[in-house]
C-alpha cells in the first residue's frame, strides 16, 4: 500500500507536468490535482489508520474512492487529448489494493478478459 501511495505522488507530478499554459486555463488541470489529493489523502488513510481503529470496510471504501478519483482525472485528460503512464500505473495499484482488500479470496475474478482474436485470420485462443 505505500508504494501506491508514493506511486500516487509520482504521477500526480508527472500529470502536472503534461499539461501547457492552455490546456491550465480550461479547469482540467485544477480537477485532476485537487483529484490526485484526494486520492493521496485515501491512500494515506488507508496506510495510517491503526486496523483496531478502521475496518476494511473503510479501506475499502477509501480505495474505492481514490479509484473514482483516478479514473474521473484519467477522463479529464483524455478530452485533451492526453495520457499518462504513471496515471495508468496507478489506477492499476489502486484497482489491485481494492480487489486485495475485499478479501474475497480470489484477485481475478475482479478482472476482465478481453478476447481479440478473430477467426476469420487464423487467430485462436484456448481456455
Amino acid at each position: 500500500m505505500e508504494r501506491t501511495l508514493d506511486c500516487a505522488l509520482k504521477a500526480k507530478n508527472d500529470t502536472y507536468s503534461q499539461f501547457d499554459s492552455e490546456q491550465l486555463k480550461n479547469g482540467a488541470w485544477e480537477d485532476c490535482m485537487e483529484l490526485y489529493d484526494r486520492t493521496i489523502h485515501r491512500l494515506n488513510q488507508s496506510v495510517s489508520c491503526p486496523e483496531d481503529v478502521c475496518s476494511r470496510s473503510d479501506v475499502h471504501a477509501w480505495l474505492s474512492t481514490a479509484l473514482t478519483n483516478l479514473e474521473t482525472c484519467r477522463e479529464g485528460m483524455s478530452e485533451l487529448c492526453l495520457s499518462s503512464d504513471s496515471l495508468q500505473g496507478i489506477i492499476i495499484d489502486v484497482t489491485n489494493a481494492l480487489a486485495i482488500s475485499k478479501g474475497d479470496g480470489s484477485v481475478a475474478r475482479h478482472m476482465t478478459i478481453r478476447i481479440t482474436a478473430e477467426p476469420e485470420n487464423k487467430q485462436a485462443v484456448a481456455l
